[in-house]
């Protein structure tokens, strides 16, 4: 099925036609049309416009707005007797017929493989264990690396077929601008930075065995069809194949999973990483408040003890005074009152903070151990 892919501006252009020839030319109703314009911001031509035209007169041109839009947008062109109306699609099986009309996609699963193989083909067919690093003798599953096998578990017989299968999906995979990345027996489709794990298995049955002895035991017996698995845990999804439908009919619905899983997993990763930065951005804020806070209560605390020596300092100095003026009143000298007077003059000035001065003898005490 041909297909051609329009930016906005040049479905903007292709609508300078008129609807009914668009529609004969590419698999898309009038209305079906209509809602793809709309979706895109694509203004179309006035009502009366081609009534107009008719008779020689022009309508004003409407202008192509701007758009955060930047999606292409696939239209399949219309060969006589097809009347599907494909503007309808859904994002998924859009996505599937660009996958089967991508040119640089081969789908078909050969009979046999090429002699020449993609190193990842190689090393699946290979039975030799692929030899990935450890870490002081222990596997460390955070790395990842380049090189390295499909997990495939299957018996002889479809071995090879399931060989010419990941030739195929490989390939395909590749041509899609897709990677690979491996790590020990897993291996990972990378898309857009999102990895999907993929692996292969024999479909099994169990079958339940009576021994002579009269006891009965079970084993599992391989049934010749293959299933796919990709992803893991909530997100596992599993494509079995069936005698009537094989697995490699349904390649491009498979990779039409990945990609939009892929997609999704990056848009929910770029939502979590924002609300992780605007998080890390207000803890930053909120420790850099905290610490600003903590400075100026600690600030304030050394001011208020500060006043607190003042205000005692100058206490103690009008007390000296008192004493000094009681002493001088007496008539005898007395100079172990002067000296204390002088002691507590001292040591008033130690306390004052305005003063700074220092004492030997009472370095290293607190001036608050006072009071």
């Amino acid at each position: 099925m041909e297909s051609k892919v329009f930016t906005r501006e040049e479905l903007y252009n292709l609508v300078s036609r008129s609807l009914k020839e668009i529609t004969e030319e590419y698999l898309v109703s009038y209305h079906s049309f209509k809602k793809i314009c709309k979706s895109h911001q694509i203004p179309l031509p006035p009502q009366g416009h081609w009534s107009k035209k008719r008779f020689g007169k022009e309508s004003p041109p409407i202008l192509l707005p701007n758009s955060d839009k930047s999606d292409s947008i696939s239209l399949y062109k219309r060969k006589e007797g097809n009347k599907r109306d494909l503007g309808t699609l859904s994002y998924f099986v859009k996505r599937k017929l660009e996958i089967e009309n991508d040119p640089k996609v081969n789908l078909e699963v050969p009979k046999k493989l090429p002699r020449k193989l993609d190193p990842i083909v190689s090393a699946t067919k290979s039975f030799l264990p692929v030899d990935h690093p450890k870490e002081n003798g222990i596997w460390d599953f955070t790395k990842r690396y380049s090189y390295g096998k499909i997990s495939v578990s299957a018996s002889e017989k479809i071995f090879s077929r399931s060989l010419r299968i990941i030739h195929t999906l490989v390939e395909a995979i590749k041509a899609r601008g897709h990677t690979f990345s491996f790590i020990y027996h897993r291996s990972y489709i990378v898309i857009n930075g999102i990895e999907l794990v993929l692996r292969f298995r024999e479909k099994q049955k169990r079958i339940q065995i009576i021994e002579e002895s009269g006891w009965k035991s079970s084993k599992l017996e391989p049934l010749g069809l293959i299933t796919l698995i990709t992803g893991e845990y909530s997100a596992r999804k599993e494509w079995n194949e069936s005698e009537n439908l094989p697995i490699e009919r349904k390649l491009s619905q498979i990779i039409t999973y990945l990609e939009i899983a892929a997609e999704e997993k990056f848009r929910l990763k770029t939502i979590n990483d924002k609300i992780l930065k605007e998080r890390r951005v207000q803890e930053k804020l909120e420790q850099e408040r905290a610490e600003i806070r903590e400075a100026e209560v600690n600030k304030l605390k050394d001011l208020i003890a500060q006043s607190r020596q003042w205000y005692e300092a100058q206490k103690l100095r009008e007390y000296l005074n008192y004493l000094s003026k009681v002493s001088s009143m007496k008539s005898e000298s007395q100079p172990e009152i002067e000296d204390l007077i002088q002691f507590g003059l001292d040591k008033a000035d130690w306390l004052d903070p305005t003063l700074n001065k220092k004492d030997d003898i009472l370095e290293g005490v607190n001036p608050n151990d006072f009071f």
